[in-house]
């Protein structure tokens, strides 16, 4: 068992496709627990009656929460890691423009991918004491996804159109991110608990495995 702990946790390898299904899955199982637990601990405040079992739901929901979101938040950064490793084996294939695949990369703005972490660990630390603030967590969680997947999508455009401009076409990578990312998306995330997140997580998964194996294989 430890050794898979460690597996999971080390850098040597992207997540299994069943893994993110299964911590996103219960990431949003603990979602809605955590709301209804959340409006159970605002009707106890005048329902005492109820006290005792809103107060064994809270640390139930809490537990799950604790878990999911970090078993989830480890699926990111690993998923940022590779993907960053990914395109800086771009500039290397493509020497003929290096600067400017590079520049592509470097102006990748990291920013709003770590302002997304910090809202998923500040959500939960806060979600420990008061009612409905596993939404800060949700919110963090979903704006990491959503700032991955667009930056991911909008360099990948770039670095495309800078490839394809040269006379070596046969070279150019295939688009794999061809779906919007845009702010409906992380509305979509957020107003459905991360369940929409749940539905296409798969495919995104798939899709992430296909860059970086495109980009990393030693024959390309």
């Amino acid at each position: 068992m430890w050794k898979n702990v460690f597996n999971f946790l080390s850098f040597e390898g992207l997540p299994s496709r069943d893994f993110v299904t299964y911590s996103s899955l219960v990431l949003f199982v603990a979602n809605v627990i955590s709301l209804i637990a959340s409006i159970a601990a605002i009707a106890a405040k005048w329902n005492w009656g109820i006290a005792p079992g809103a107060l064994a739901l809270w640390g139930f929901s809490e537990g799950l929460l604790l878990t999911a979101a970090t078993a989830f938040l480890v699926v990111l950064i690993k998923w940022n890691v590779f993907l960053r490793k990914a395109q800086k084996e771009v500039v290397k294939k493509y020497s003929q423009r290096a600067s400017d695949i590079a520049e592509i990369l470097e102006k990748t703005d990291q920013t709003m991918f770590a302002f997304g972490v910090a809202g998923t660990v500040a959500g939960l630390i806060l979600s420990f004491f008061f009612p409905f603030t596993f939404l800060i967590m949700l919110a963090g969680t979903s704006f990491a996804v959503y700032s991955l997947f667009k930056n991911l999508k909008e360099c990948e455009q770039k670095e495309y159109e800078v490839v394809h401009s040269m006379e070596e076409n046969e070279k150019t990578p295939e688009k794999i991110f061809t779906c919007e990312w845009d702010t409906n998306v992380l509305i979509l995330m957020i107003a459905s608990l991360f369940g929409y997140w749940v539905l296409h997580c798969s495919e995104c998964s798939q899709k992430i495995e296909s860059f970086v194996e495109q980009r990393l294989r030693a024959d390309s």
